[in-house]
């Protein structure tokens, strides 16, 4: 059994086009605790670790993500699994909201629920080659998806994405010079009681 109060290891991964001191000052102010790696022109950002007493309810890209990303850490291009399926998201120009896409291998893409959802353009127009949107949009169709698993499609498409340190999205790739950066204790123990209040709320209007 899961112990709710536990801390858990998280996935995915994320770059940003913010220096890497911008981005790790930011990302203390919300509730994952990431190594932050500078790549060629990019800012990599690994989760590391979900706080303690989430339980079922954390993802990490997501959570990271639910905060808004300041202009001078756009674009960002994010990559995840869940269950089997890669999750992509982006967000591209200032004021856009972050566009998200899941692609299931041998089956293809799908939108997530009402979010924007993150086509090829859009995509590659984050990652800064938008000539690359075709071949993308190949590589997500079922055609060009099956044999392929979560990691290995993942990987292909930071590859195609021209995005640095491709395999990460596949598997652990150990760096010699990434900095920790761990939340502020205050905002995690503020997330928490947010999302307390919140599930006893639902719990409420269920037993009605």
């Amino acid at each position: 059994m899961v112990d709710p109060d536990a801390s858990r290891p998280a996935h995915g991964v994320l770059w940003f086009s913010g220096d890497p001191e911008g981005v790790a000052a930011w990302l203390v102010g919300g509730v994952v605790s990431a190594e932050v790696v500078a790549l060629d022109g990019w800012t990599l950002v690994r989760p590391l670790e979900l706080p303690a007493g989430l339980g079922p309810y954390g993802d990490a890209v997501g959570l990271i993500l639910s905060r808004v990303v300041p202009d001078e850490h756009r674009p960002v291009v994010a990559l995840t699994e869940r269950e089997g399926v890669v999750v992509v998201a982006a967000a591209d120009q200032p004021g856009d909201e972050v566009h998200w896409v899941a692609v299931q291998p041998g089956v293809g893409p799908r939108s997530l629920g009402e979010l924007p959802t993150c086509g090829p353009r859009y995509m590659t127009a984050a990652a800064g080659v938008p000539e690359q949107a075709d071949e993308l949009a190949a590589l997500i169709a079922r055609r060009r998806a099956v044999g392929s698993g979560a990691g290995e499609l993942g990987m292909r498409l930071a590859m195609v994405l021209g995005l640095p340190e491709p395999a990460v999205a596949r598997r652990q790739v150990e760096f010699s010079h990434g900095l920790v950066v761990e939340p502020d204790p205050r905002e995690v123990q503020r997330f928490k009681q947010v999302l307390s209040d919140r599930l006893v709320e639902r719990d409420e209007e269920a037993g009605r």
